[in-house]
């Protein structure tokens, strides 16, 4: 492989489950790149100096579509329990 764009963990630290109103054990199962990018959103709306208090309860919606089960095979050849939820 020439070039590739991979996940570090600093790129994970800044997730912040309770933000999203999920646990820690629960975060811990969903893929990193979705974690990250529910994270991106989040500044992206910072910047655009749009307040997230200013969406909640709003008509606005974000439809993102993914499909990988690299994170979830990964997690099921180690051993570790996934949860299963939407977010």
């Amino acid at each position: 492989m020439r070039r590739g764009c991979f996940i570090t963990h600093d790129m994970l630290d800044t997730f912040d489950p309770s933000f999203f109103g999920i646990s820690e054990s629960e975060a811990a199962s969903v893929d990193p790149g979705y974690r990250l990018l529910r994270s991106k959103f989040v500044h992206l709306m910072d910047d655009a100096g749009i307040p997230i208090e200013q969406i909640k309860g709003s008509q606005t919606a974000v439809y993102i579509g993914q499909f990988s089960t690299d994170h979830q095979v990964s997690m099921f050849k180690f051993g570790i329990d996934t949860l299963n939820r939407t977010m």
